[in-house]
């Protein structure tokens, strides 16, 4: 049987003072990452654009025209998945363009959701992907039931602004429900 080591009396004073340099060595390791400014880093910008896109999508959904201020003045949104079948994006460039856009969306559906959304920043916070499910819109031409699948990529500016959207959705879905024929752009999309 081995016998436990033991401290003795008078090492005691060393080995707590060791401890306690230790203990405070490892709060400034542990703080060394602690900056006084208030410029945000990568993962506040990451979050800080996180919010944005949430609110942003929270005011498609309820049609409010206010979430616009987000969009930079020279924001891109590119449609990468073209109705027609060619690599290029259905493109739409600068503020004006992109309130178009979604202004037509605002005109031909009715109750907007985006649901079971799932979002992924990017490493240096200035990207945010956001994965969604449409809910049951109605199409208001015909009243029919639209509900797709969407990826956005979204970009941010330094100043937290969107500069560029790009989205990816089913377009079989807006063939049979909005009626915008595969192999063209139709009218809704392309001008």
């Amino acid at each position: 049987m081995t016998k436990k080591p033991t401290l003795s009396t008078d090492k005691l004073p060393a080995f707590m003072s060791l401890v306690a340099v230790i203990i405070a060595g490892a709060s400034l390791v542990a703080c060394d990452d602690d900056d006084d400014s208030n410029e945000p880093g990568p993962q506040g910008f990451g979050q800080r654009n996180m919010m944005t896109l949430m609110e942003f999508y929270d005011g498609l959904e309820r049609e409010d025209v206010s979430v616009f201020e987000f969009l930079a003045e020279d924001v891109t949104d590119n449609v990468r998945l073209n109705p027609n079948g060619t690599p290029e994006p259905v493109s739409f460039n600068g503020r004006d363009e992109v309130v178009g856009f979604i202004n037509t969306i605002f005109q031909s559906f009715d109750n907007i959701s985006f649901n079971d959304r799932r979002l992924t920043v990017s490493e240096d916070g200035n990207t945010v992907f956001i994965q969604t499910v449409g809910g049951a819109w109605t199409f208001t031409p015909t009243g029919g039931t639209y509900q797709n699948v969407y990826i956005f990529r979204v970009d941010f500016n330094e100043e937290g602004q969107i500069e560029a959207i790009e989205e990816y959705l089913n377009w079989v879905v807006n063939s049979e429900v909005a009626g915008v024929p595969l192999g063209s752009c139709g009218e809704v999309i392309c001008q």
